[in-house]
């Protein structure tokens, strides 16, 4: 498959593009180009911790009913806030991976999370640099650090993958492989250009399910909008955290301590906390690749 630029014009029958990926993945190319050393010191405490709707929709845990409290309630919040009742860790809620990224370039935050693909594009983009995975043993996951990817739809009429061909299939943030990389790649295994692909400006195509044949997103939210799955994308990694690479290598050491500190206590949204496993990541960046989104060209 063509990459770069004439990746960038090639359409789908009805005339939607690939742009809107391709131009959310190069404001990460701008952002990179920003001098990250703005960081200003000292180094306050508590450390923040930037959260997309996305890495939280991946790694918040409960009942359908607490999760979309919780996610409710961290919409209203504004501001920092303590994790449980560590000095040294707050979390902010922010609402895209871009306006994460942005915080880690300018110097608001210490550290994202952020899904796989997004933490990639970072690192290349010289932003940040991947240091730890968060998780939590009460998934149902079998290793608890993965989630299922999917093509739903609200509608009777699509039985399967074969019938979105030709109609209008809307994926989620385009910096979200779970939400629009693996669905996009499982669109091009199946039906090549033969769908007609649309973005959401950020967050999960859920809401326009009932105006499109199908969209893109995790199993678990499919299952809560009461869409019914066409297609499996496959497992992605969970969100990983990204340190600021303004961060000097002893505070990132002591950002790392404070999050295995949080994880020891079972606050916030931290599980277990781990040194991240590159095979998981790699395995993005080849999907990334195969579908002509250049990495190495940040």
């Amino acid at each position: 498959m063509p990459s770069g630029d004439a990746d960038a014009e090639q359409r789908t029958p009805k005339g939607t593009s690939r742009r809107t990926m391709l131009r959310s993945i190069g404001a990460l190319g701008v952002l990179g180009a920003v001098d990250a050393g703005r960081w200003v010191g000292p180094w306050n405490r508590p450390f923040t911790v930037l959260r997309t709707p996305a890495s939280t929709r991946l790694a918040d845990v409960g009942t359908p009913e607490e999760r979309e409290a919780q996610s409710d309630a961290d919409a209203a919040a504004s501001g920092r806030r303590s994790l449980g009742d560590d000095p040294e860790l707050a979390v902010e809620r922010v609402p895209t991976p871009t306006a994460a990224l942005s915080g880690l370039v300018d110097g608001r935050a210490a550290a994202a999370e952020l899904d796989p693909l997004a933490a990639l594009l970072a690192e290349r983009a010289g932003i940040g640099t991947v240091a730890l995975r968060a998780t939590d043993e009460r998934l149902n996951d079998s290793d608890g650090r993965r989630v299922e990817s999917v093509l739903a739809t609200a509608r009777g009429d699509i039985a399967g993958i074969e019938d979105l061909r030709d109609r209008s299939v809307v994926l989620g943030d385009p910096l979200c492989g779970i939400d629009s990389l693996y669905p996009l790649g499982t669109i091009e295994d199946a039906l090549g250009d033969d769908a007609a692909l649309q973005w959401v400006d950020s967050g999960s195509a859920t809401g326009v399910a009932e105006d499109a044949a199908a969209v893109g997103t995790t199993a678990t939210a499919a299952d809560r909008a009461g869409l019914r799955t066409v297609a499996i994308a496959g497992d992605l990694s969970r969100p990983v955290v990204v340190a600021s690479a303004a961060m000097p290598r002893v505070e990132r050491e002591r950002f790392v301590d404070a999050a295995r500190a949080v994880a020891s206590d079972r606050e916030g949204w931290f599980g277990t906390v781990s040194r991240v496993d590159a095979d998981a990541l790699d395995a993005v960046a080849e999907r990334a690749a195969a579908l002509g989104v250049r990495l190495d060209a940040l």
